[in-house]
């Protein structure tokens, strides 16, 4: 087994919280283009901080670790962890690499199935998606691409299984995670040598 080089993450504020790392607060800003309510750090289960609860009708959880693909030992912490509600797990980037191998996705969801669900999923309720962009109703929201297509924080619907972003709205998605790693850049502070 190679030795992995552990990079430390750097602190940042922003909106004058302390995040424990710029990935998280570039997430942060992220959340706020997209017009998301959101708490940091809101409690523990067992052992688990979640770094976010993304709220509207319905609140999911969200952790986030700089992972371009799904990492099964993180979801097992999470699961084990006793949080039996959504959670959505975030990495680096917007279209990190799918389950599906498509490109709307920005990250992976357990998604909380309600009993007529999980006859049809399989009964089983650690099932975790690819988490796919949706525009609904004038939003920017997300659903579990293996669970039920309602946007998961507003329950929106739009009624014909359409899912996938449109060139406008992927647009205004890639644009706002850009703006979010400028708003969260390092920058070198004035007067000190590098």
């Amino acid at each position: 087994m190679k030795d992995r080089k552990i990079i430390k993450p750097i602190p940042k504020i922003y909106r004058g919280i302390q995040y424990r790392s710029t990935l998280e607060a570039k997430w942060a800003v992220f959340f706020d283009l997209c017009g998301w309510k959101y708490e940091y750090e809101p409690c523990n289960f067992n052992g688990w901080i979640p770094d976010f609860v993304l709220y509207d009708k319905f609140n999911v959880f969200v952790e986030i670790k700089p992972i371009t693909c799904f990492q099964r030992e993180v979801a097992d912490k999470i699961v084990l962890s006793g949080c039996d509600t959504d959670v959505l797990l975030l990495g680096s980037a917007i279209c990190p690499n799918s389950m599906q191998g498509v490109d709307n996705i920005f990250g992976w969801h357990r998604q909380i199935m309600e009993e007529d669900y999980l006859d049809w999923m399989g009964g089983c309720q650690n099932n975790w998606a690819d988490a796919w962009f949706t525009f609904m109703n004038g939003k920017i929201g997300f659903c579990n691409v293996n669970g039920k297509w309602n946007d998961s924080l507003t329950g929106d619907y739009d009624g014909d299984c359409s899912i996938m972003l449109d060139d406008i709205y992927e647009e205004k998605v890639l644009n706002n995670w850009a703006t979010a790693c400028n708003e969260t850049q390092w920058k070198p502070v004035k007067g000190l040598a590098n």
